[in-house]
């Protein structure tokens, strides 16, 4: 470590040196006839380093108390789960061969239905992925289902809502843009045309009279 320090000062001397003869083009001294401008009061200019360490203590504890505070936190969770786990790990051991398997059998059966949540998650991103292609909508809607994901019951219900939600919000864009653009010279006498609001609404109710239910899409 007093290598690492000694090495660390040979840097600041170099910098030091480097600053001192910045800007001073023929004189070796780097001085220069208008240096009394930067230093009026003739006192000794002198570039002081960023931090010097005299021992390996000082610098060991000027690096503690800059340690990031995210490594720390880390650090300290993982202390918590090694001793949570060695506490449990204790407690197996006092346990009699009856406890031992009927523990045994609740991890297995926590893990089992852990990995079945993550294949009814999967089952249904996919699900709602394909139903949105189906109903002419954007695909990437399926982020705003991700919370409901887990909970196969009440998917379909909230399928609905969140598609009607969209619908309707882009027709109100839409009849807005066409308003505003009612405005322009040019685009009158088009009153007796549809609108691309109604003609897009037209056309989900359509959709939405003969789809299928999520469940209808992958199996």
């Amino acid at each position: 470590m007093l290598k690492k320090v000694s090495f660390y000062s040979s840097l600041l001397n170099l910098q030091r040196f480097a600053e001192g003869s910045e800007g001073s083009e023929g004189d070796p001294t780097g001085n220069e006839d208008d240096q009394g401008l930067e230093n009026p009061q003739g006192k000794e200019n002198t570039t002081e380093p960023f931090k010097s360490f005299k021992t390996e203590d000082e610098f060991n504890s000027w690096f503690d108390s800059a340690y990031d505070k995210r490594f720390e936190k880390s650090s300290e969770t993982l202390k918590a789960k090694w001793e949570a786990e060695s506490k449990q790990q204790k407690s197996y051991e006092k346990m009699t061969d009856a406890e031992k398997k009927e523990y045994d059998l609740n991890q297995a059966q926590e893990k089992l239905n852990q990995r079945e949540q993550e294949v009814t998650i999967k089952e249904n991103r996919a699900n709602i992925t394909n139903k949105l292609a189906e109903d002419g909508l954007p695909v990437n809607l399926t982020k705003a289902f991700e919370p409901a994901f887990s909970n196969t019951d009440n998917l379909e219900t909230i399928y609905k809502a969140v598609t009607e939600g969209f619908r309707n919000a882009l027709k109100e864009g839409v009849d807005k843009a066409l308003a505003d653009s009612s405005t322009v010279p040019g685009t009158s006498g088009s009153g007796a045309q549809k609108s691309s609001g109604a003609v897009f609404a037209e056309s989900n109710n359509k959709q939405k009279a003969g789809s299928k239910t999520i469940w209808d899409t992958v199996k």
